[in-house]
């Protein structure tokens, strides 16, 4: 570990990698010993891929490290180690024996101030890192730009994303392990219900039974064939990235205005854009999206982008209001905290999420995780709090119309 001394207070550009493990804190309350053990196994072998690549682990962050390189080349080429571990122990190991990790990218500038290591590199890195789905890799376009034609990676561009107290969106992209390597259940150690941890994590999915697990891989041969088919190299610009397609079982958004009319390849890739982006409750992307594409409109019908853009303003509206619930005066709300049924829960405010409380505990979510139906749920409660805004009503009634033919999200 680097001794922060020996940096002296300074300043300097660096590439900071930053990964957490999914869901420890809960993994720790079933079993710690297993899990720390566990941990432990994987800090090392990071570490070590850490020490391979040329640079220096700064700190542990309990779960996770913070790396620092003095080239995003290496830096992307280390994450990409890391995550071949995970690839390799998910083949080999049993389920039980397998830690999953998110991982985030940035180049900035980080400051030492005595133990302490400050500065835009490490806050946006770590909130990339939050931003990654288990065992994936986000990075920013910093990151893109230096690494593009250098490090071969398939990788989806999300678009620009809001992250938690930085002033400017940052443009993202995302690489998921190949879908022969993703996960099909996590360390289960007991099989109880999936719940947050204190650091706001969510839980490792369990799988149970052997019929779970032959759907589960006739569903990764279904979806792996395509990526049999072809390899992509990252390429210069935004628009060489492709978003994929929504998992069965995810929210469909609503259908053309002109369902019989015969399509394009370029309006087809627009609606599968667009069904991507809806079901991550982008809404600025959409409109984004719908004004920079010709075929959109067509393919879409004239409305589309004053509906996403008034759903947008809800969003934003949501997102305010839902940061500001004090813990000694929560709202209450019909919400599914992950069972598939929605109960009376009181909802209040923290600095890592809503604290979702159905009467046996609070539980940490985002408000992008909860279901179509829990987020038409919250906004309505808080539609009727005093000084909300007159339009909220109004908005929540287009939200509930976008989703209202749909499944839930996951």
């Amino acid at each position: 570990m680097v001794l922060m001394a020996d940096m002296g207070g300074a300043r300097t550009l660096a590439t900071i990698v930053f990964t957490d493990t999914v869901g420890f804190s809960r993994l720790a309350g079933l079993n710690e010993a297993s899990a720390l053990s566990l941990l432990g196994r994987d800090l090392e072998a990071m570490k070590a891929a850490c020490a391979a690549r040329g640079g220096r682990v700064l700190n542990q962050t309990g779960d996770g490290l913070l790396l620092m390189f003095g080239s995003a080349v290496e830096g992307m080429r280390c994450a990409l180690d890391i995550q071949g571990q995970i690839a390799e122990r998910i083949k080999t190991l049993p389920p039980d024996q397998v830690l999953h990790h998110r991982i985030g990218l940035h180049v900035g500038d980080i400051v030492f101030e005595g133990d302490n290591i400050l500065g835009d590199g490490v806050n946006i890195a770590a909130r990339l890192q939050s931003e990654a789905k288990p065992d994936s890799i986000c990075f920013s376009r910093t990151v893109y730009d230096l690494i593009k034609n250098k490090v071969e990676i398939n990788a989806t561009y999300l678009g620009p994303r809001a992250l938690k107290n930085i002033a400017e969106r940052v443009p993202v992209w995302q690489f998921n392990l190949p879908l022969d390597s993703a996960p099909t259940a996590g360390p289960s150690f007991d099989p109880v219900p999936e719940e947050v941890g204190a650091s706001g994590t969510k839980g490792v999915a369990m799988i149970a039974g052997s019929g779970a697990l032959v759907l589960v891989l006739l569903f990764l041969i279904f979806r792996l064939w395509p990526s049999i088919q072809a390899s992509t190299r990252i390429s210069p610009g935004p628009t060489a990235a492709t978003i994929p397609d929504p998992s069965p079982g995810d929210i469909q958004p609503k259908k053309s205005d002109n369902p019989s009319k015969a399509t394009s390849p370029s309006e087809d890739h627009v609606r599968t854009q667009i069904s991507t982006l809806t079901e991550q409750y982008r809404f600025d992307d959409l409109v984004g999206l719908l004004k920079s594409s010709g075929e959109a409109e067509k393919a879409n019908g004239p409305g589309e982008i004053q509906r996403f853009e008034a759903l947008a303003e809800m969003w934003k509206w949501l997102q305010t209001a839902s940061s500001q619930i004090p813990q000694d005066n929560p709202i209450q709300a019909n919400i599914d905290i992950g069972t598939g049924a929605e109960v009376p829960c009181k909802i209040y405010s923290t600095p890592d999420g809503l604290a979702i409380d159905p009467g046996s505990g609070p539980s940490l979510k985002k408000l992008e995780e909860l279901r179509p139906s829990s987020i038409y749920n919250l906004g309505s409660a808080l539609a009727q709090l005093p000084g909300a805004n007159p339009q909220a009503e109004a908005w929540l009634n287009a939200f509930q119309e976008e989703y209202s033919s749909t499944g839930q999200k996951s």
